[in-house]
């Protein structure tokens, strides 16, 4: 047996030996061997952290009870609903919408300049008083029922313009120099849609701009027309109703009175039929007849009493 120096010193000589870095083996050509590779240890997340397990974890790992069926088959309904709402994404995003056909619709063609029974109106306006919030009128075009253009004026304004508003008017400056008064046009336009039917797009803003009354069974007005309103009967401007009905780009850049005027009865003129049908029942619908109210006289008061 050993004595208890020599198990120290054999000892101490053990830890000597641990401390000290190994020397790597030289292989046949004198050059050192590569260290071996050591595997790193497996890793699981357990919550925000990830915490280094032992080699032994897979053995643990397999020996564990397995996974509760209720919660088994939770896990697999939620991966099938996963996968079948990707599915419908990349169907939705690769599916083409099919655009309703257009049906073409043209006027009739003929040059006349005359008044007709049906009328296409629209009107521009500028930016008068502060800020240039409040609109007179500046132009005014009128079409007749084949489209040709009747009437078409420039008014200069009874106020002082402050905002020509050209990026949607139309208008400049040097369009209103030497042109008629408000007066003037006010009075031709009224003489020429009197007792005509008037089709436009926001009617109420052009009567409002000329200061004009008409009668509401001569009004055709596209932005008050249910089924080309969107919902809650808020109307869709002349634009999209043009591109998406008639298939018809317009305003690409500033707006033209003629161009408008002509699409809005172009809007009318697809829709007539049923436009003027709902006008004939609503006018000659029959009225509520109101029962005369019975007043009791003072021998049957004093009977109930």
């Amino acid at each position: 047996e050993m004595s208890t120096p020599q198990k120290l010193n054999k000892k101490r000589k053990q830890q000597t030996e641990a401390e000290q870095p190994t020397k790597r083996r030289k292989g046949e050509d004198g050059k050192p061997t590569p260290e071996p590779k050591v595997e790193a240890l497996p890793q699981i997340k357990l919550g925000k952290k990830q915490i280094v397990v032992g080699q032994n974890w897979n053995k643990l790992k397999s020996s564990l009870p397995p996974t509760h069926p209720g919660r088994q088959r939770r896990l697999e309904k939620e991966k099938a609903l996963q996968e079948e709402k990707e599915q419908a994404e990349k169907q939705m995003a690769t599916k083409t919408k099919k655009k309703p056909a257009i049906v073409p619709v043209s006027l009739p063609s003929s040059d006349s300049l005359e008044p007709t029974k049906v009328l296409a109106l629209d009107c521009e306006m500028v930016g008068v008083g502060i800020g240039g919030f409040d609109s007179a009128l500046a132009r005014v075009t009128i079409l007749n029922s084949y489209g040709n253009t009747i009437y078409d004026k420039f008014v200069l304004p009874v106020e002082r313009v402050v905002d020509y508003r050209t990026k949607y008017s139309g208008i400049r400056e040097e369009d209103l120099v030497g042109a008629p008064s408000f007066q003037t046009v006010q009075k031709e336009v009224a003489d020429l849609i009197r007792g005509r039917i008037v089709v436009g797009h926001g009617l109420k803003n052009d009567f409002r701009a000329m200061m004009l009354h008409h009668p509401f069974t001569h009004i055709r007005d596209t932005a008050k027309y249910r089924p080309l309103q969107r919902k809650k009967g808020r109307p869709h401007s002349l634009k999209v109703l043009t591109q998406k009905v008639l298939g018809i780009d317009i305003q690409a850049g500033e707006h033209d009175s003629g161009e408008d005027a002509r699409a809005a009865l172009l809007l009318y003129k697809k829709f007539k039929p049923e436009w003027e049908k709902q006008i004939e029942q609503a006018r000659f619908k029959p009225k509520k007849k109101k029962l005369p109210k019975v007043t009791e006289t003072k021998e049957e008061e004093e009977e109930s009493d």
